[in-house]
């Protein structure tokens, strides 16, 4: 009798640097929907693209990596509560760090700050130092001018 070896087709996980050197792997077994794949999709096209005008590159890198560990954690529970991916992810094309009225939640969690619980209009974030925010959903404002963040197109510097 001979053994068979199975060699799955499918390509390895999408890994995202964590900014720290470190990477974080997106696990296939979640039961995402595909919309929610193809959000998880993009966050890790955005790994490889250089931050968005406005946003500084030190800080971005730690951005992405978060906002890919609140996916993974949170996207399916978010969108069960009726999170749209504008109020989750979403960022403004100009000003993407400075205009925090059309900054998605998952953006909003710098610096070591995580969700702990979400409703329907409310996410509570804990921060490292044990203060406790709230982050209010807002539904329409804003909303209209946000894109999100693999929809930004990099600026690309011509030199002579």
């Amino acid at each position: 009798m001979t053994a068979s070896v199975i060699r799955s087709s499918r390509r390895p996980a999408p890994k995202i640097d964590n900014g720290e050197g470190r990477n974080l792997t997106v696990s296939r077994r979640r039961n995402f929907s595909r919309n929610n794949l193809e959000m998880i999709g993009g966050l890790v096209r955005v790994a490889d693209l250089p931050a968005p005008p406005g946003f500084p590159d030190h800080r971005w890198a730690g951005a992405k990596a978060t906002a890919l560990s609140f996916a993974k954690e949170w996207l399916n529970q978010a969108c069960r509560l009726g999170w749209t991916p504008l109020e989750l992810f979403g960022l403004h094309p100009l000003a993407p760090d400075a205009r925090l009225d059309v900054k998605g939640l998952a953006w909003q969690l710098e610096r070591g700050a995580r969700v702990v619980a979400m409703t329907a209009q409310t996410a509570a974030i804990i921060m490292p130092s044990g203060s406790r925010l709230t982050f209010y959903r807002r539904p329409n404002r804003g909303r209209s001018e946000a894109v999100l963040p693999w929809e930004i197109a990099p600026t690309r510097t011509i030199s002579c």
